[in-house]
């Protein structure tokens, strides 16, 4: 199982292969968005704000490569990497890179 669909799990309030059920609570507690973080309902606007590229990126993030693997892998810069993912981060009203991918994988925005 990859971060992807642990995260559609947890988001889905469904127990992973590896976590007791008072486990998972006590995960999905501690690595919980903060409240107003991200909204309960994501209007279609923003589902469908993020680009291409910036889906690209975020996808093999999710698969787990580092930035200098996506950047050789698509042929641009490292610093072009970090901006995509900049902007997606803005796009969705979230900070981190890890923020973008939670919302991602709980919206089915990839």
């Amino acid at each position: 199982m990859d971060i992807v669909d642990a995260v559609r799990q947890a988001a889905h309030g469904m127990p992973t292969a590896a976590q007791s059920e008072a486990g998972f609570r006590d995960a999905v507690s501690a690595h919980a968005l903060p409240s107003g973080t991200v909204p309960a309902r994501m209007s279609e606007d923003m589902k469908d704000s993020l680009s291409a590229r910036e889906k690209d990126i975020l996808r093999l993030y999710a698969q787990r490569l580092t930035t200098d693997e996506i950047a050789a892998r698509l042929g641009i810069a490292k610093g072009s990497v970090f901006t995509y993912v900049h902007r997606a981060a803005d796009k969705l009203g979230v900070t981190s890179r890890k923020e973008v991918l939670e919302t991602c994988a709980r919206y089915d925005l990839l």
